[in-house]
């Protein structure tokens, strides 16, 4: 009885696991260029028309479906569209990982978008965004917190990445520090 209990336990944990790993099943790289995950293999998808330098997140709801994708300065919504308001964000599509999209903890509809600039010559710090998909008949609307600098990350530039926290909720979002700034 007790390897028929452990093995159920194991395909729950390790469903709930995998179930949370779709929101990155598509990848965008720029110009109708994109790879999509969601049958287990890498297949060629050409569907997004997102022009990007090296900056471009993309997210996709649990089951693996392209939502909207964001390179820095732009957001394009499912159909390919621009997001409303979601054009001229501060950030840079030069930045070798200068766009994240996070989704807000224990929100299923608000998303976080990260940018920074490119290198010291176009210092800007670090900036969030928020996204909501219930805005726009379901496609999403980037509403009125929008560029909002983040003071602590000031000299933030090229590189930005998240994990998840410890308690599995929370999130922490990495960047580096330009050092080449001079105090």
């Amino acid at each position: 009885m007790k390897p028929k209990c452990c093995t159920l336990f194991i395909g729950i944990l390790l469903f709930n696991i995998t179930a949370a790993q779709n929101q990155a099943n598509i990848w965008y790289f720029g110009n109708f260029a994109g790879l999509d995950f969601n049958s287990g293999v890498p297949v060629n998808t050409n569907e997004i028309p997102a022009s990007s330098g090296n900056a471009m997140s993309v997210m996709c709801d649990t089951n693996g479906d392209f939502m909207f994708c964001f390179n820095g300065n732009e957001i394009w919504n499912r159909e390919g569209d621009f997001m409303p308001n979601g054009e001229n964000l501060i950030g840079d599509e030069r930045a070798s990982m200068g766009a994240l999209i996070v989704q807000q903890p224990g929100s299923d509809h608000l998303y976080y978008t990260f940018t920074v600039g490119y290198k010291q010559a176009e210092l800007i710090g670090m900036h969030y965004s928020v996204v909501d998909m219930n805005l726009d008949g379901g496609l999403g609307d980037v509403t009125s917190e929008k560029n909002i600098p983040l003071d602590a990350a000031w000299a933030a530039s090229n590189k930005l990445t998240a994990v998840r926290a410890a308690n599995g909720e929370d999130v922490w979002i990495i960047t580096r520090m330009d050092h080449y700034t001079q105090f």
